[in-house]
């Protein structure tokens, strides 16, 4: 089932407000936040390799994963949902498979953005979020950024919505730029935020 998806800003003291972000956290790669830990469900620790991807948890239950074309995608867990974030384009390959390695709970997807680098395997989800301001590019172009993938079907989000995954609260920032309806994704358990390619990607506004 889809998680309770808030649209009003909640108290502070519960969960992380927009004015929460911590400007420093951004501005270093998530992956310095934390030190390799062990990854439960391979029982090895630090990076660890299956297949095609290299799995580093760098969270309670919260795992960046890498494709060999370079992407990086996000598990992370709680206590009755899963949620990835991003989907990574790997070529020839479903990610569903791999990402049941980590995860038994029911999994949504959030898109931080829409670019097929990042939206490639969301069919593979029923649930798929995304902030609906990406609809308002040309749609010829729209089509080409997502390989023609349908969006018809994802639900909205946007600043202050909160997605509920059960005892762990993932708060959605849109943050414009590098497309119109870029977002954020900040774990206040973990204190992790996810910026897409609208921080750092050096890609620059498409």
């Amino acid at each position: 089932s889809c998680p309770t998806v808030s649209t009003e800003k909640t108290p502070t003291s519960s969960t992380a407000s927009v004015q929460g972000f911590d400007p420093q956290m951004i501005l270093h790669p998530v992956c310095n936040l934390w030190k390799s830990r062990n990854v439960s469900a391979i029982g090895k620790t630090g990076m660890t390799v299956m297949g095609k991807f290299d799995i580093l948890q760098i969270g309670d239950r919260f795992w960046r994963i890498l494709n060999p074309e370079g992407h990086t995608f996000y598990l992370t867990e709680g206590d009755t949902l899963a949620a990835v974030i991003d989907t990574g384009m790997t070529e020839g390959e479903q990610i569903l498979p791999m990402l049941r390695t980590l995860t038994d709970k029911p999994m949504v997807l959030i898109l931080t953005h829409a670019h097929y680098d990042h939206c490639h395997h969301m069919d593979e989800f029923d649930t798929v979020y995304m902030c609906h301001d990406e609809l308002t590019m040309p749609k010829v172009f729209l089509h080409e950024m997502t390989q023609g993938k349908d969006l018809s079907h994802t639900i909205h989000i946007d600043t202050d919505s909160v997605i509920d995954l059960g005892g762990r609260l993932l708060e959605i920032c849109k943050i414009p730029g590098h497309t119109p309806g870029s977002v954020a994704v900040f774990d206040e358990k973990d204190q992790i935020v996810l910026t897409g390619d609208a921080i750092g990607s050096g890609c620059g506004v498409w």
